[in-house]
């Protein structure tokens, strides 16, 4: 019988689809230890206090900002490497959508209509080369 509170991640999966550059999609591999992918938190509500002192609130939709940490040697460097080429060469922002499965839980997160919006341009040179965080902004998660 498993464990039932199986909190694993060394099994995640991740697919990434640029249609322009990578339409059939690529496998993310070789994830930093430390922090393999990451989400912000998302602000749900603007809240503040009126000068009353009646709390009032309201929803603005906000976007997914996900953190996703490779190691340098990672077979998945050549594709962020192309992207950032991309929008460097054309000035022009790609379309990238973002598949996480997470067997541990059952869970599948879908990240829709993002765009590349931070990447470091060489790994840190420390005892040893450091893993590369690439910063993508969603509008959506399925």
């Amino acid at each position: 019988m498993a464990f039932d509170r199986n909190v694993t991640s060394a099994n995640l999966s991740a697919t990434m689809v640029v249609d322009e550059l990578f339409p059939a999609g690529f496998n993310l591999e070789m994830f930093s230890t430390d922090a393999a992918i990451t989400v912000d938190a998302v602000v749900a509500t603007e809240a503040r206090m009126s000068v009353d002192g009646k709390l009032v609130g309201g929803v603005t939709p906000a976007p997914k900002v996900v953190t996703i940490t490779i190691e340098p040697a990672s077979p998945s460097l050549p594709y962020f490497v192309d992207i950032v080429r991309a929008y460097e060469t054309t000035l022009t922002p790609f379309k990238v959508e973002l598949t996480v499965t997470l067997p541990a839980i059952g869970r599948v997160f879908t990240f829709t209509n993002g765009l590349l919006t931070s990447y470091p341009p060489m790994p840190g040179a420390a005892k040893t080369l450091q893993p590369l965080a690439f910063q993508f902004t969603f509008e959506g998660l399925e």
